[in-house]
């Protein structure tokens, strides 16, 4: 009877050990988060989820080099921001981040610069909700290299071993064998559409709009400010130019601001970034210093109407919902700061300084109040 046991045991013990080495050279092949390109079949690359995970995002931050500028920010910036745009400084790269907060932004910039890159030029998007709201990092964020805490057993085994990531590799197979879409851009920026087929744009917009996340209490200024002072001084330290674009929104957010009582927060959240740049900019005067831009002005972008709720064909040339714009969006924006002087998007965008933020909030009030009603 201890015989059978035995074999049974040593039987029992075999099988366990090696489905485990297959799942992990499985993962490690398929390799969802770019963790092991010394044995990842490469032609899975454009399938996996690397926008999704900052680990990831911080696989391609290792595997590629040489990046001149770097554009950041949360999902606004992934999908709406091409780092191909030839008004940038090449090679350039969309290192976004879903939901990414501030704090996040700060953790991949210290990261980035640990590589082969030489980095002269940083844009970051800035979210109109980091003027209003703080929040803590993703849990996707704290498991990632991008944490300098993070612990190193816990990635390699949840990367090797870990449900998700299992999926993820299957996912990316599944995609690789149908010859499937990709899902972002060598570059760093979303490709898959954030709206499926047949569904009502209108509809997202309602959802949107709907979010908990729009209704909680105003706690973020003090917080946020202390970290892109964090954030703009790693970069004038450096000799690396920023551009901070304070990303549009489709009037419709703007509206849902001014109901739940956001808009003199928001205002006040521009005040105090334009004037933490100007002091940065003073305390560096021979670094090449940090530009505030904002794209929130009533223009036929952001006024752009929004198809009727029984209508599910019919997509927006813009937004995608009332934050998250699209890449056509994205190109005037860089398109904006790189000519400031180009008469075909100069009504679109405005640089802030400490002379003319009153009377631009002023005017933007102005033209908000005094507009058709919805």
């Amino acid at each position: 009877m201890r015989r059978h046991t035995r074999k049974f045991v040593r039987t029992y013990m075999t099988l366990t050990v090696a489905l485990l080495g297959g799942l992990i050279v499985f993962n490690a092949l398929a390799d969802p988060y770019n963790v092991y390109p010394a044995v990842h079949i490469k032609a899975l690359l454009p399938h996996k989820p690397n926008n999704d995970h900052r680990r990831a995002k911080a696989g391609i931050v290792r595997q590629q080099q040489g990046w001149h500028t770097v554009i950041m920010g949360s999902s606004y910036a992934v999908v709406g921001m091409d780092a191909s745009h030839p008004a940038l400084t090449q090679p350039a790269f969309n290192l976004g981040l879903n939901g990414g907060k501030l704090e996040e932004q700060l953790g991949a910039l210290h990261y980035a610069s640990r590589f082969d890159h030489e980095i002269k030029h940083v844009i970051l998007i800035y979210d109109n909700q980091w003027l209003i709201q703080s929040a803590t990092p993703s849990v996707d964020y704290l498991e990632s290299p991008f944490n300098t805490r993070y612990s190193y057993i816990e990635y390699q085994g949840s990367n090797l071993l870990g449900m998700q990531s299992t999926e993820h590799a299957w996912h990316a197979v599944r995609q690789w064998a149908r010859n499937g879409p990709a899902t972002d851009d060598p570059f760093g920026r979303r490709l898959t559409p954030l709206i499926p087929q047949g569904k009502s744009q209108r509809l997202i917009f309602d959802d949107f709009l709907a979010s908990p996340d729009l209704a909680r209490p105003v706690d973020g200024d003090a917080k946020n400010l202390d970290l892109f002072q964090q954030f703009g001084s790693f970069c004038l330290e450096r000799d690396i130019k920023l551009t901070v674009l304070i990303a549009p929104s489709h009037i419709s957010l703007l509206e849902h601001f001014e109901n739940v009582g956001y808009w003199e927060t928001w205002e006040d959240g521009k005040r105090h970034l334009v004037t933490l740049a100007d002091e940065l900019n003073q305390t560096y005067p021979d670094a090449p210093g940090i530009s505030v831009w904002d794209f929130n002005g009533l223009t036929p972008y952001t006024t752009e109407p929004i198809p009727t709720l029984e209508d599910t064909a019919t997509r927006m040339t813009y937004f995608w919902d009332p934050g998250h714009f699209r890449k056509e969006l994205g190109d005037l924006m860089l398109q904006r700061i790189h000519a400031p002087d180009d008469q075909a998007v100069r009504p679109f965008g405005i640089q802030l300084n400490q002379d003319n933020i009153e009377p631009y909030l002023i005017d933007l009030r102005r033209d908000f109040s005094s507009r058709p009603s919805p």
